[in-house]
């Protein structure tokens, strides 16, 4: 038995020493069993639609595919948002002197997301799969590699061999390649039912760690070949109901969301705590084009006149409450290609009196102008989609000031296209375009070989001029060769003005406000805004036990005790 005066005094000491292991056992926990906040949290973006197919050869132009591919897959070569390419997979390449020979070499040492290497087989292996008779892709895609031999003449050279000179060719290898190793095999007809596209193994800078109805992870790759990606981990939530995916963007439970409407910009931009982004995709333009093969528009001075009879500000401004910009020319003003030629179109209501009036139009008793009995009329056509008949709408009042009557007549984008398009059946048609790359390769849109039903030169225009300048900017190599080609291409395109540009859409998207440099220039469409996610980084949030193991490590690291700081 104790002395009752040292028993109380061994029991308070006793007390005192048990707090103190509790402490620091507490302390110990918190520095040795708690995790450290990570550098960069996730990233959590809505996706209203269904999950892509995570597949570059069949997928590369919806907007869900778009938006994630270049995450997951890479391609031999890189285009900047200006149309200049860069190595990505290749370290680099040369081409014969009569441009019909490219020869790739890739990096040493590439491997695909579950450590097999990667090598120009697995180039020539995604080009035939593209190639072949059976390919179930987009047909714009097998059209621009048809007639192409691929040759891998050792594991890390490839070689492509075209039946024409094309200094446009290198952008189409920005497509995204597939791993042999797992698809060796299968036919092109059974790639869309093949389970690596629920299970993708690619080679970007991101790796799909797990992807579910309702989901898609994706982590940091880290055999990356490139300059690593700031967050570690991007998380896809796909929403069959826009409603709801907006609901989550405004209520936190979500960090961004794409392809905004204008009301969910307004509903956005009253949300504290995001960030609404908006730029022009300056590979996509809605143009009013004219058949210069009929009658009305056979005739130079009517397009001149209507071309300057647009005011596009004013029509982006009225039918599209500020929702795009005003796009003048053939090749947009981001291109390296583009060149500010002195005849443009820009909005000019006298010039347009004055070419009408020179052309004999006059103004009749109603305000129409005629001539010779005839009044300056025409029928224009336009998908019935709200936003296409708003601009139509503007468009015909617009036109009606100097002195055109337009007939407006809507139909289902469908048929637009393949009854009047593509048959060449239209006077006038309010359409949009949508450019695969952001090379200023406009062959197929204005070269003359392009008139026929299988064209995309749906005006029917011929220019000889036209024609020469625009051949040597598909076979000059030297970029200057190439620039002065299609500056003078610009030039003789505003002086005949087969049709009339009238505005690039705005794209626009909501970020949280703490994830940072998220670029808002123009771009050349909206799959660039997650394109750039790999440089988008995010402060992280701990939690409080790990905001306590932190002031402990600091309250230590001042007593000078040594500490393990590392997860």
């Amino acid at each position: 038995m104790w002395p009752r005066s040292r028993q109380g005094l061994w029991l308070a000491l006793g007390s005192v020493a048990g707090a103190a292991l509790l402490t620091l056992g507490a302390l110990a926990a918190l520095v040795f069993l708690v995790r450290p906040a990570p550098p960069f949290e996730a990233y959590v973006e809505a996706v209203s639609d269904e999950p892509p197919l995570f597949n570059p050869v069949l997928a590369p132009y919806t907007l869900a595919g778009q938006d994630v591919l270049t995450l997951v897959f890479a391609g031999l070569v890189r285009a900047d948002a200006v149309g200049n390419l860069q190595p990505d997979l290749a370290e680099g390449w040369d081409v014969s002197p009569d441009g019909r020979v490219y020869t790739f070499r890739l990096r040493e040492g590439l491997a695909w997301h579950d450590g097999a290497p990667l090598d120009a087989g697995d180039v020539r292996f995604t080009i035939e799969l593209v190639q072949a008779a059976d390919h179930q892709g987009n047909g714009e895609l097998a059209e621009l590699w048809r007639g192409v031999t691929v040759d891998a003449t050792d594991e890390r050279t490839v070689r492509f061999s075209l039946p024409d000179p094309l200094a446009s060719f290198p952008e189409h290898l920005t497509l995204g390649l597939l791993p042999r190793h797992l698809l060796e095999g299968v036919s092109a007809a059974a790639l869309p039912l093949h389970p690596l596209n629920r299970y993708p193994i690619g080679s970007g800078p991101y790796q799909v760690a797990s992807l579910e109805p309702e989901r898609a992870i994706l982590e940091r790759y880290p055999g990356y070949h490139g300059t690593p990606p700031r967050l570690e981990r991007i998380e896809l939530r796909f929403f069959a109901d826009r409603s709801v995916a907006v609901d989550a963007l405004l209520g936190g439970r979500v960090d961004g969301l794409g392809h905004l409407r204008a009301e969910e910009v307004e509903r956005a931009a009253a949300t504290p705590h995001l960030a609404v982004y908006a730029f022009p995709e300056r590979s996509k333009v809605a143009t009013l084009a004219l058949n210069v093969q009929s009658e009305l528009f056979a005739e130079r001075a009517v397009r001149l006149a209507l071309a300057r009879a647009v005011d596009r500000s004013g029509l982006v401004r009225r039918a599209l409450a500020g929702r795009g910009e005003p796009a003048f020319g053939p090749i947009p003003v981001q291109s390296w290609a583009y060149a500010q030629v002195p005849n443009a179109a820009e909005y000019d209501p006298i010039g347009a009196t004055a070419l009408l009036d020179g052309a004999g139009w006059q103004v009749g008793p109603s305000g129409i102008r005629e001539r010779e009995g005839r009044r300056l009329a025409f029928t224009a056509l336009t998908a019935d989609t709200p936003e296409r008949l708003a601009v139509a709408r503007e468009l015909v009042e617009q036109l009606g000031r100097v002195g055109f009557a337009v007939e407006l007549r809507s139909l289902p984008s469908d048929e637009l296209t393949e009854e009047h398009l593509e048959r060449r059946q239209f006077e006038a048609a309010l359409v949009g375009s949508w450019a695969m790359g952001s090379d200023p390769d406009v062959y197929p849109q204005w070269h003359s070989s392009q008139v026929a039903p299988v064209g995309g030169n749906y005006a029917g225009f011929a220019d000889p001029d036209v024609d020469r300048w625009l051949e040597a900017g598909r076979q000059e190599l030297r970029s200057e060769d190439r620039r002065n080609a299609y500056l003078h291409f610009q030039a003789r395109w505003a002086e005949e003005q087969p049709s009339v540009m009238l505005y690039h859409p705005l794209s626009s998207f909501a970020v949280s406000k703490d994830v940072r440099g998220v670029q808002a220039d123009a771009r050349p469409d909206s799959s660039w805004r997650l394109r750039d996610a790999v440089h988008w980084r995010r402060p992280s949030h701990p939690t409080a036990l790990q905001r306590g193991r932190e002031l402990v490590i600091t309250r230590l690291g001042v007593l000078g005790l040594p500490i393990r700081t590392g997860p």
